[in-house]
C-alpha cells in the first residue's frame, strides 16, 4: 500500500490532527494505524510464503475481532473484507459489524488486484482529490474470510416451534377480578393500577424472568402466633410470606387472593417456584439433562475426525468447497466405536459424538465411485507416495498438478451450468452420450451370469435450455454404436427441434472418438453452416474422467429404475419404464430401424440409419492433426473450422477437414446403411437360445426373428467383431 493512499484513508477517518503538515498523528489514532498496517503486512506475507499461513489465519481473525476502531466522537474504522482496507463511517449509520471467532474461521483467501494506472491525491491547498496518472509500486489484497459450515445447519431454539408456543403461553394469561377479602384490597388498587402492573407482568421475555420478578414480590417472615394442636404429626408452621407490587410513588401490601389475580397465576406455580425458593428457577419445562464434556475431550474428538482420510467432491468442488466425502463402509457408529477403542479413558456419548460430526464437519460417507479419472488418481498415488517419504517439496508439486487439473476440469462443468442458466432465444444447446447397455433377457437365473445377453442401445440428446430429453432406442441387431447411429438421431434432434430464431448450436458430448469425436461428426457440423441451417456451431470436450454432464443425470434415473425391476422379457418394457423415469418432462422415446414396443403405436419415429460415413468419405482427408487433443472446435459459414487444445477456448488453429479440391456444400444422397439385421456371433445366438428357456412363450415374438433372420444369414464374419467393439477415449 502507498503512502498516498494511507494518506487519503487518513484524511477520510479523520486521523490527522488538523495540523497543515498533515504530518502527525492524534495519540488515540495509534492502534487504528498500527492494525492497518499489520492487515497490510500480514495479508502480503499470506501470499509470499505459504506456510506463514496459520500464523496469518490468527493475525487476520485478530484484525476482524479489532476491526472496528472509535477515532473520535463523529468517526469510526472497520475492516472491508472486500478490499483489505479499513475505511471510515458515521455513528450515525447504525451499521451492524460481524465479527469473527476464531473457532469459526476455516480459512481466509488472498486475491491480489492488479495495480491502477490513475490515482487520487489530496491537495491540502483547495481541499480537493486531483488525478494523477500513475502506477502502484505495490498491489492491493482482496481478503475474504470463509467460514465454517458443518454438515447440518445450526440450530436456531428461538425460531422452534414449541418454543414459539411457549413465550405465547407467557403472554396470554388472563388477569382476574382482584376478589374480596378482609384486607379489602380491592379499595387499595384502582383498575387501571392493576392493569399497569398486570401488563408490567406479562412483558417479561420469559417464564424464568417472570419467576424472578414475583420473588422480588415477597417478604418472608416468621409467624406472630400459632393455632394449638394435639396431633404430633402436624408440623407447625415455620414461614409466612407478605406479598406486595410496586407502584410508582407506593407500595402496596396484598393479601395471596389479590396478588395471585392481579398477575393472572395460579397458587400452584406460586409455591413450586417461588415461596419454596429453588436454586433453579429457571424454567425446564420440555428440556434434556445432557453430560458437559472438556474442551480436550472435544478437541480430541475433533483431531480424530480430522485424522480420517477424506476425499473432495469429484464434480461440484465450485459449489462443495468444504465438503469432504469418506469411505462408505464407515458410519458415525463406527467411527465412535473406533475412537472409544482408542480413547478408553474418555467416555463420551454416541449423541454428543454425532453432534460434534454433524456440525463442526462437513463430512458425507461417499459411494463407491465408477469411471474415475486416471490422472486424478494417479497423482493421489504419487502424493500419499511422497507424504510417506516427508518430500514436502514433490509433495507441494504434486498438489498443484493435480489442482491445475482440477480447475481445467471445472470449465467445462461451469461453461454447461452457465448454458443452463442462460437461457438465449438464438441459441440452441444440447448434449448428449450414449446410456450403459442394457440386456435383454433378464431373467436372474444363475446361468444368466455366465451368459452373453443381446444389447439394447439408449442414445440421448438433452436440451439444456427446456430441459427435456429425448432417447432413440435400437437394440445391437440392427445397429452399432458409431457415428452413422449418432448423426442420424442428432439429425432428426435438430429438424424437429430447431426453431426459426435458433442460429447457434452448441454441443457438449465425451471424448469417445468413434462416436462422439471423429472427422464425420465435424463434417457434419461444418454442412450445418454450409447449408445455412445456422451460422455457427460449437462443440466443446470435458477433460477425460470428468465429463459428467445432464444427460447423465437423466440416465441415473433410468438406472435408478432399473435396478428395482426383477425381470425383463423385452425391449418394450424398457421403453415404459425411460417413459416413466421422470415425473416431469417426461422422457421421448424413438426407435432406429425398429420399433421396439410391444404394442405398436403410430405416433412412434422410426428411423432409418443413414451411410454419412460412405457420404463424406469422399470429400474429407482420411485423417485430421490434431483431433485427439482438441477441447473447442467451432464451425461458421464460409470460413475453415477451428480448434482450440484449451478448455478455456483460446489460440484456435485452422482445422483442415476436406481433401485438396474439395469443400462447401456437400449433395446430400444419403442411403440406408443397413438393409437388414445385422448377424449377431453363434456364442452369443446359443447364450440366447438357453435363456428363452425361462421367459414366457408370449414373450419369445421378439427372438423367435432374430433368430430366425440369423439362421438365414451368411454374413456373421463381416461383423464379427461387432459386440467387442471398444470405445477408445483419449
Amino acid at each position: 500500500m502507498s503512502e498516498d493512499k494511507l494518506e487519503r484513508l487518513m484524511y477520510d477517518c479523520g486521523i490527522y490532527d488538523g495540523d497543515s503538515s498533515g504530518s502527525e498523528w492524534t495519540p488515540e489514532n495509534e492502534n487504528a494505524i498500527t492494525t492497518y498496517k499489520r492487515i497490510t503486512t500480514s495479508a502480503s506475507v499470506h501470499t509470499g510464503n505459504s506456510s506463514q499461513s496459520a500464523t496469518n489465519l490468527t493475525n487476520q481473525i485478530n484484525d476482524v475481532e479489532n476491526g472496528i476502531r472509535k477515532i473520535n466522537n463523529k468517526k469510526r474504522v472497520k475492516l472491508n473484507e472486500k478490499t483489505g482496507e479499513i475505511v471510515s463511517y458515521s455513528e450515525g449509520d447504525n451499521e451492524e459489524i460481524e465479527v469473527y471467532d476464531e473457532n469459526d474461521v476455516s480459512d481466509i483467501e488472498f486475491r491480489t488486484i492488479e495495480p491502477t494506472k490513475r490515482r487520487k491525491i489530496l491537495n491540502e491547498i483547495t481541499g480537493e482529490f486531483n488525478e494523477v496518472e500513475e502506477i502502484d509500486e505495490t498491489n492491493d489484497i482482496e481478503v475474504n474470510i470463509i467460514k465454517k459450515r458443518g454438515k447440518k445447519r445450526t440450530s436456531r431454539p428461538e425460531s422452534w416451534k414449541k418454543n414459539l408456543t411457549k413465550k405465547k403461553n407467557v403472554k396470554n394469561h388472563v388477569r382476574r377480578e382482584i376478589p374480596k377479602c378482609r384486607c379489602k384490597c380491592k379499595e387499595k388498587l384502582s383498575e387501571k393500577e392493576a392493569d399497569s402492573i398486570f401488563n408490567k407482568f406479562i412483558g417479561l421475555s420469559s417464564h424464568t424472568n417472570q419467576n424472578v420478578y414475583l420473588q422480588g414480590c415477597l417478604q418472608e417472615t416468621n409467624p406472630l402466633r400459632f393455632r394449638p394442636t394435639k396431633s404430633p404429626t402436624k408440623a407447625r408452621p415455620r414461614k409466612v410470606f407478605k406479598y406486595h407490587v410496586s407502584l410508582k410513588k407506593r407500595v402496596v401490601v396484598l393479601c395471596q387472593q389479590a396478588f395471585l389475580a392481579i398477575h393472572g397465576i395460579k397458587r400452584e406455580r406460586l409455591q413450586r417456584k417461588v415461596q419454596h425458593k429453588e436454586k433453579d428457577i429457571t424454567d425446564l419445562r420440555g428440556r434434556q439433562s445432557h453430560s458437559t464434556y472438556s474442551q480436550d475431550v472435544i478437541k480430541k474428538v475433533h483431531d480424530f475426525i480430522e485424522s480420517i482420510p477424506a476425499r473432495e467432491s469429484h464434480y461440484s468442488r465450485e459449489s462443495n468447497k468444504h465438503k469432504k466425502y469418506i469411505d462408505s463402509n464407515l458410519s458415525v457408529a463406527e467411527l465412535h466405536r473406533k475412537f472409544k477403542g482408542d480413547n478408553p479413558e474418555i467416555n463420551i456419548k454416541y449423541s454428543k459424538f454425532n453432534e460434534i460430526f454433524n456440525k463442526d464437519f462437513n463430512i458425507a460417507f461417499g459411494q463407491p465411485r465408477k469411471d474415475i479419472c486416471a490422472t486424478c488418481e494417479k497423482l493421489k498415488v504419487q502424493i500419499d507416495f511422497a507424504t510417506m517419504n516427508k518430500d514436502m517439496k514433490q509433495v507441494n508439486s504434486l498438489k498443484m498438478e493435480k489442482e491445475l487439473h482440477l480447475r481445467k476440469a471445472e470449465v467445462f462443468l461451469k461453461t454447461i451450468t452457465k448454458t443452463e442458466a442462460d437461457k438465449k432465444n438464438d441459441k440452441l444447446s444440447l448434449c448428449f452420450d450414449y446410456q450403459k447397455n442394457l440386456p435383454l433377457p433378464v431373467t436372474n437365473v444363475s446361468i444368466e451370469y455366465y451368459s452373453r445377453q443381446l444389447w439394447l442401445h439408449n442414445f440421448g440428446i438433452h436440451n439444456l435450455s427446456d430441459n427435456t430429453a429425448s432417447m432413440y432406442l435400437y437394440t445391437e441387431n440392427y445397429g452399432q454404436k458409431g457415428p452413422n447411429e449418432v448423426l442420424t438421431a442428432l439429425a432428426d434432434y435438430i429438424a424437429h427441434n430447431k426453431l426459426p430464431e435458433h442460429t447457434h448450436l452448441e454441443l457438449f458430448c465425451d471424448n469417445c472418438f468413434s462416436q462422439n469425436k471423429n472427422r464425420y461428426l465435424f463434417t457434419f457440423l461444418d454442412q450445418l453452416c454450409a447449408n445455412n441451417i445456422f451460422q455457427k456451431v460449437s462443440i466443446s470436450y470435458p477433460i477425460p474422467g470428468h465429463s459428467m454432464m445432464p444427460i447423465d443425470r437423466d440416465f441415473a434415473l433410468i438406472e435408478r429404475k432399473r435396478i428395482k425391476t426383477e425381470k425383463v422379457y423385452t425391449p418394450g418394457y424398457y421403453v415404459d419404464l425411460i417413459e416413466n423415469s421422470r415425473n416431469t418432462n417426461k422422457f421421448q422415446v424413438l426407435f432406429l430401424e425398429k420399433n421396439l414396443r410391444d404394442e405398436e403405436n403410430l405416433e412412434d419415429r422410426v428411423l432409418k440409419i443413414k451411410n454419412y460415413k460412405n457420404l463424406y468419405d469422399a470429400h474429407i482427408k482420411p485423417s485430421i492433426n490434431g483431433i485427439a487433443v482438441c477441447r473447442n472446435v467451432r464451425f461458421q459459414r464460409f470460413r475453415h473450422p477451428e480448434f482450440a487444445t484449451s478448455m478455456t477456448g483460446q489460440n484456435f488453429k485452422k482445422m483442415t477437414l476436406y481433401r485438396v479440391g474439395m469443400g462447401g456444400k456437400i449433395i446430400e444422397d444419403l442411403s440406408n446403411c443397413y438393409q437388414g439385421m445385422l448377424p449377431l456371433k453363434p456364442a452369443k445366438l446359443q447364450d440366447i437360445k438357453k435363456l428363452l428357456e425361462y421367459v414366457p412363450v408370449e414373450k419369445r415374438l421378439f427372438y423367435d426373428d432374430i433368430l430366425l433372420e440369423a439362421t438365414s444369414s451368411g454374413r456373421e464374419q463381416d461383423f464379427e467383431n461387432n459386440d467387442t467393439q471398444e470405445e477408445i477415449y483419449e
